[in-house]
């Protein structure tokens, strides 16, 4: 049973006659009726019989005309569905990253894929950058997020940025007019850090260590947003990506303390699978992506 042949049935159903149905489909009426054949043969059950007024339906007939119809209804609406991708007349984007690409990074390049193409819905998800490469390789998301120098097997990346660590305090803090030698200078201060062990945190605590530092982490918090908020208010030195406090920088809320010698950084890189084509959805976002880095990369030259 092929979908032609339903077609041929429907509307030889809905005519009531060979010679009508022909006209309607464009074909001659031996190919109507053989595909009519085709199909009953197949099924072992005849379909239509002859009466006063033309072709009825038998009880086989009437069984079989809802699912035809339903099923060209389906091709229809699978067909329109792709022709409405290709041109990202609808569909989805599924996108993951850490919180600090999440509120710092992705907003820019979603409103200018938003704003092209207004009628794709994105779905945004929070993650952690050690298992975010594994969920993009299952197929749970279109683009994956992460801050690492590496990525899984099977899967492509591009390099968005390089991100340091920064050290922040309020803008009357006394570290602004010390300008200390090193970051042995710090440990006469509070620290607040950012509470999960991120590669960036592993990096620093590897750092203090090294040079033999005790540092005062009085505030281990749960967001970056915190951290900024505790170095307004004067409760500590905070240290964290310059991604994630750049507009505080700019508007002067947060003042930065340049420390000699504490070189951090880390690597934001968007990874996506590369054994698959990808959607026209997802294609046109990765040239957004693409252009967009490229404008900033030669924004800082």
């Amino acid at each position: 049973m092929e979908l032609n042949q339903l077609e041929v049935f429907v509307t030889v159903a809905r005519e009531g006659s060979v010679s009508r149905a022909a006209v309607r489909l464009h074909k001659t009426q031996p190919a109507v009726s053989m595909a009519m054949k085709r199909l009953e043969d197949s099924l072992g059950e005849p379909l239509l019989v002859r009466s006063g007024r033309g072709l009825a339906l038998t009880h086989a007939g009437r069984s079989l005309l809802d699912y035809a119809e339903g099923m060209l209804r389906m091709r229809t609406e699978a067909f329109e569905t792709l022709q409405g991708l290709r041109g990202l007349g609808q569909g989805t984007l599924t996108l993951v990253g850490p919180d600090s690409v999440v509120d710092c990074l992705l907003p820019d390049l979603i409103r200018r894929y938003h704003h092209a193409h207004p009628k794709i819905a994105v779905q945004l998800h929070r993650g952690f950058s050690e298992r975010i490469p594994g969920d993009v390789a299952r197929h749970e998301y279109d683009f994956g997020f992460i801050a690492a120098e590496t990525v899984v097997d099977g899967l492509r990346s591009l390099i968005l940025q390089k991100d340091a660590l920064v050290t922040v305090v309020a803008p009357e803090h006394p570290l602004t007019r010390l300008a200390p030698k090193d970051v042995a200078a710090l440990a006469a201060f509070p620290l607040a850090l950012h509470s999960p062990k991120t590669p960036m945190r592993a990096k620093l605590e590897a750092h203090f260590r090294h040079l033999n530092v005790e540092p005062r982490i009085a505030f281990d918090l749960p967001s970056f947003e915190a951290l900024k908020a505790f170095a307004m208010e004067g409760l500590a030195v905070a240290m964290l990506p310059e991604l994630t406090v750049a507009r505080e920088l700019r508007e002067g809320t947060l003042k930065r303390v340049k420390v000699p010698g504490l070189r951090i950084q880390r690597t934001i890189r968007m990874v996506y699978r590369g054994d698959v084509l990808l959607s026209r959805a997802a294609q046109v976002f990765l040239e957004v992506v693409r252009e967009a880095t490229e404008t900033r990369a030669k924004a800082r030259k």
